[in-house]
């Protein structure tokens, strides 16, 4: 997960909301940018291997994102 909060900020918040996957502070929005972010919620969906394999740059569908996650888990324990 990427946050585009200060690292202070992130750390307090995951404090009281546990998130199950690795985060980093994107407080000066150098990922966003680069990502070409434009609203938030949005998600780049990684796959086991590092490669990219969905992106959503203009908010979220959760379960859409949820149903994708679920297809590359099942691909990824079949190899």
């Amino acid at each position: 997960g990427v946050a585009q909060d200060a690292p202070e900020t992130l750390k307090e918040f995951r404090k009281t909301n546990p998130i199950p996957w690795p985060n980093i502070a994107d407080d000066h929005g150098i990922l966003g940018k680069a990502w070409g972010v434009q609203y938030l919620p949005s998600a780049v969906l990684v796959d086991h291997t590092g490669v990219i394999r969905h992106v959503w740059l203009d908010g979220v569908d959760p379960d859409r994102m949820w149903a994708e996650v679920d297809r590359l888990v099942e691909a990824a324990e079949k190899k």
